[in-house]
């Protein structure tokens, strides 16, 4: 092996190195403030990927959302200071504080990352508490009726 071949190898692995340590949490995520207008636009954009609200008839409507859809899936939601709204089944509600508009948030680890946030927010003062929730939007819901929402969720609970 040459010098020029053992440099790119030896970038290779440092490059590895740093993208593992980034995946395993080394990265700090950056928190967006849970306002109206985050939420607003969250919920707005999640609309019109999952085609609410649209004359399904018209192309144009069907391709908007077909774009918003594919812009939307996969990316990486971090908002701090959210209200508690409510829980069920393997998902978390919240909303900005003072506003009862909903989002919700299929919980990392199902019924048992619910479960450990359940556990964590009875330990805090209900009219206090705030989430610091993290998620991934993805398709999510009934077999056969779903749609594109928050998933793989993972909230801090504090006050």
């Amino acid at each position: 092996m040459d010098h020029t071949t053992r440099a790119v190898v030896a970038s290779l692995l440092i490059l590895g190195i740093a993208a593992c340590e980034k995946s395993k949490g080394g990265a700090k995520e950056t928190f967006a403030p849970c306002d109206a207008a985050t939420i607003a636009k969250l919920s707005a954009d999640l609309t019109k990927a999952n085609c609410y609200n649209v004359d399904l008839t018209v192309k144009a409507n069907t391709d908007a959302c077909a774009a918003m859809k594919t812009e939307m899936t996969g990316k990486r939601y971090a908002l701090k200071d959210c209200a508690f709204l409510g829980q069920g089944n393997d998902e978390v509600s919240f909303a900005t504080v003072g506003s009862d508009m909903p989002l919700s948030c299929v919980m990392k680890g199902g019924q048992a990352g619910v479960t450990d946030f359940r556990h964590a927010a009875m330990k805090l003062d209900m009219g206090k508490l705030r989430l610091d929730i993290t998620g991934v939007i993805g398709m999510a819901g009934m077999k056969g009726h779903e749609k594109l929402q928050m998933t793989e969720c993972q909230i801090t609970a504090h006050e």
